[in-house]
């Protein structure tokens, strides 16, 4: 499972491993991962992902600062709604990964569905679940289609 990540999955649950160990230590306030990263931490190796989704918290301008102390990159990019970066785990890895963080005040009620993996907390299958479908009528309708094509000959009878 998780213990035989490589490539692109592997740098995904380095910089995860990273962003949560500073975000706790910076900002004293809890994380979840979500996502696509989440998925494949729970053992999905069919799943593919660039980026990294997190529900954070909190995200006040001090923890914005410290965090860019820190030298994880974070901007805002609409109402609770913030972008990251990672930078890259040794100079040339080429490993740097995107972050997209959503502060959730709600979010103590949502650690129930969340399992330790590697040190990181990560939603479980429900969570992800219900979050995915919470979440697609704000989606575009391309990315719909495209989760509609990934379901099909699945688990559905399209």
């Amino acid at each position: 499972m998780s213990s035989s990540l490589t490539g692109k999955s592997a740098q995904l649950l380095n910089a995860a491993v990273r962003f949560y160990t500073a975000y706790k230590d910076t900002t004293g306030g809890k994380a979840i991962l979500m996502g696509g990263a989440a998925t494949i931490l729970l053992g999905n190796t069919e799943r593919h992902t660039k980026d990294l989704d997190f529900n954070v918290s909190r995200m006040t301008h001090k923890d914005v600062a410290s965090l860019n102390n820190r030298g994880i990159y974070v901007r805002p990019t609409r109402d609770n709604r913030f972008a990251a970066t990672i930078p890259e785990s040794t100079a040339g890895a080429k490993d740097a990964i995107s972050i997209d963080l959503a502060v959730k005040s709600n979010i103590d009620d949502l650690l129930q569905f969340t399992e330790d993996i590697h040190g990181v907390r990560v939603a479980d299958e429900r969570l992800l679940i219900v979050d995915k479908i919470i979440c697609l009528p704000q989606r575009h309708i391309s990315a719909t289609q495209k989760i509609g094509k990934r379901l099909c000959g699945r688990h559905l009878v399209c």
